[in-house]
C-alpha cells in the first residue's frame, strides 16, 4: 500500500507540470498557424517557380524554429535540464554552418535578389562573361539561358561581381 501512496503522490506532483508543459506549446502552435498562411501568400504571389525558391526554404525555416523552440520550452516546463541541450545545438549549429557556408552565402543571397528583386525571370544580363535570359530562380543558382546552352550561376556571384541587365 505505501508503494501506491508513493506513485500517486508522484502522479500528483507531475500531473500539473506536464499539463502546464502542453499547454506551453498553444502559442508556438498558433504562431505556426499564423506565420504558415503569410508564407504560402507570400510564395503565391512571387513571381519564382514555387517549388525551388528561396522564400520556401525560408518559410520551412521559420517552422522548424517555431517547433524546435516550443520542444525547448516544453522539456525546461517539465523541469528537464536544457542547458547543455542548448548548448549542444549552437555547437552542431556553428559546425553545419561552417560546413555549409556556400550554400548558406547563395541561400541568403538568393532571398535578398527575391526580395531586393535585382533580377527577375526573363531578364536579359550578362554576369561572370554569360549573357542571355534568366529562366529560373532557386535556392542556390540563377539559370541563365543563351543561344548554345543554360549557365548555372551561385546566387551569391549576382551580389558580388558586376551584372548588366539590358532593357527590354
Amino acid at each position: 500500500m505505501e508503494n501506491y501512496s508513493v506513485l500517486f503522490r508522484q502522479l500528483h506532483e507531475f500531473v500539473p507540470q506536464f499539463i502546464s508543459g502542453l499547454m506551453a506549446i498553444v502559442p508556438f502552435f498558433i504562431l505556426w498557424l499564423i506565420t504558415k498562411p503569410i508564407f504560402n501568400k507570400i510564395i503565391a504571389r512571387s513571381k519564382v517557380s514555387s517549388k525551388n525558391s528561396a522564400l520556401v526554404y525560408l518559410g520551412k525555416s521559420v517552422s522548424i524554429a517555431i517547433w524546435i523552440t516550443a520542444l525547448l520550452t516544453v522539456l525546461g516546463t517539465w523541469g528537464v535540464d536544457i542547458s547543455a541541450l542548448v548548448a549542444g545545438l549552437g555547437l552542431t549549429g556553428f559546425a553545419i554552418g561552417y560546413a555549409l557556408k556556400d550554400v548558406l552565402v547563395n541561400s541568403i543571397a538568393g532571398i535578398m535578389i527575391i526580395f531586393y528583386k535585382t533580377v527577375e525571370i526573363n531578364s536579359h544580363v550578362s554576369v561572370l562573361g554569360v549573357e542571355g535570359t534568366i529562366v529560373d530562380i532557386d535556392l542556390r543558382y540563377i539559370t541563365i539561358q543563351d543561344d548554345k546552352a543554360k549557365h548555372l550561376i551561385p546566387n551569391s556571384c549576382l551580389l558580388a561581381e558586376k551584372i548588366t541587365i539590358f532593357n527590354k
